[in-house]
């Protein structure tokens, strides 16, 4: 109210304005000293007068400086964050591993673990199967095309089924880095073309 008042009556005074806004001269004081720290105002001239500054400009440079501080802001959430999560493990070493209960659940998290996949996802596959296999199959071919690494170990009596047998090599064909236990003594690795057996 006070720089609108300003703006609108920039020759009033202190006094004018104060009747504008039907405030005391204390709280127009304050409100002029906090409309300097934004920038709104210009410091006092040679005549003690407060010279607005140029809405567009003033508006303008304080967004431009909320912004800054917000993303200060978020940085330092994130570094708090990390340093609250640790803690936590140290208290609870148990939150290192997250349990997902039912199939919606298990969906939900696996959907979410391939979205927000930065460098690798790393994943076991066996039976018995609670989440439906045909999203995955998606989910997990557009993380391949991304350039996310995708790693996998499977159960051989999961791919004794001849769909899972056939996902597998879907995803090992679009790039995935498969490897099946038990299958030989130690393990395979599956590449785009062949299965190569290392002893």
């Amino acid at each position: 109210m006070v720089y609108r008042a300003i703006l609108h009556q920039p020759d009033a005074g202190a006094a004018g304005w104060a009747l504008l806004t039907r405030t005391t001269p204390a709280r127009l004081r304050e409100a002029c000293n906090r409309l300097l720290t934004l920038g709104l105002l210009q410091p006092p001239d040679s005549m003690g007068g407060l010279p607005a500054v140029d809405p567009r400009v003033a508006i303008r440079a304080l967004i431009r400086r909320r912004e800054t501080e917000s993303e200060l802001l978020a940085a330092t959430a994130e570094e708090m964050a990390t340093a609250y999560e640790a803690g936590l493990l140290r208290e609870e070493p148990s939150r290192l591993i997250e349990v997902a209960s039912g199939e919606g659940a298990i969906a939900a998290r696996l959907e979410e673990m391939y979205a927000r996949a930065e460098h690798e996802v790393c994943l076991f596959d066996t039976p018995p199967y609670l989440a439906p296999p045909a999203p995955q199959v998606d989910l997990q071919a557009d993380l391949l095309k991304r350039g996310i690494v995708s790693r996998g170990v499977y159960a051989a009596s999961g791919l004794e089924d001849p769909n899972t047998l056939s996902r597998a090599w879907k995803m090992v064909e679009l790039g995935e880095q498969a490897r099946v236990l038990p299958s030989c003594r130690s393990s395979c690795w599956w590449s785009t073309d062949t299965a190569r057996c290392s002893r």
